[in-house]
């Protein structure tokens, strides 16, 4: 994956437009959105993955996906969205990708194909958020700092360790790597339009 990154990256587009100087709190709400639809996906595939794989890494997965779910409402608040308006249906191919592949990973692919996912999905995300934490605070745009503070943070100590031990655990079992590390690039690919989906709606 580290090679195919170098070789074809995978744009954030949130972050081109912090940075273009084009962003507006409509993309910021649009985000938070976006987060709300992702967290819900979140608890369901980590739900399912614990009933499927029986591994403790899913207790932190999903106390990691609870967290975000609990501190969202606060943050919408602080750019007026209320509870109501921040969780909306997906409608466009971009907005439903992450969250689609995420569920379709959970029902269908091996322990290591699905941790690999995870694992591509908590790299690509939280490298993703920091940068645009840092675009945030020097963008003339005021965004709160519940907001900024939200993304400037790391994953949990020690939980992509948990994933990628996961992960071997399925492929010593017989699973094949090389697919798992494809689901991981499509993984990273549909993290890249999640980003986007927050600029095109």
């Amino acid at each position: 994956m580290v090679e195919l990154r170098e070789k074809r990256p995978i744009s954030n587009a949130f972050l081109d437009t912090c940075e273009s100087g084009t962003l507006t709190l409509d993309h910021v709400r649009r985000l938070l959105q976006l987060e709300m639809d992702a967290v819900t996906a979140e608890i369901t595939s980590y739900t399912l993955g614990g009933f499927r794989h029986r591994h403790p890494v899913f207790i932190a997965l999903n106390k990691m996906a609870h967290s975000a779910r609990s501190r969202l409402p606060g943050m919408g608040a602080t750019v007026g969205l209320d509870a109501g308006q921040l969780s909306r249906m997906p409608s466009t191919p971009d907005w439903f990708s992450y969250p689609a592949f995420l569920c379709w990973s959970a029902l269908h692919f091996s322990q290591a194909e699905f941790a690999i996912a995870i694992y591509a999905d908590i790299d690509r995300y939280y490298t993703g958020a920091n940068e645009i934490s840092r675009a945030l605070r020097q963008n003339d745009l005021d965004v709160p700092a519940e907001i900024t503070g939200y993304y400037s943070e790391a994953a949990p100590p020690g939980l992509c360790e948990s994933v990628l031990a996961f992960a071997q655990q399925g492929i010593d079992r017989g699973d094949d790597p090389v697919r798992a590390f494809k689901v991981g690039r499509l993984m990273e690919e549909s993290v890249g339009r999640y980003w986007s989906a927050a600029v095109l709606g």
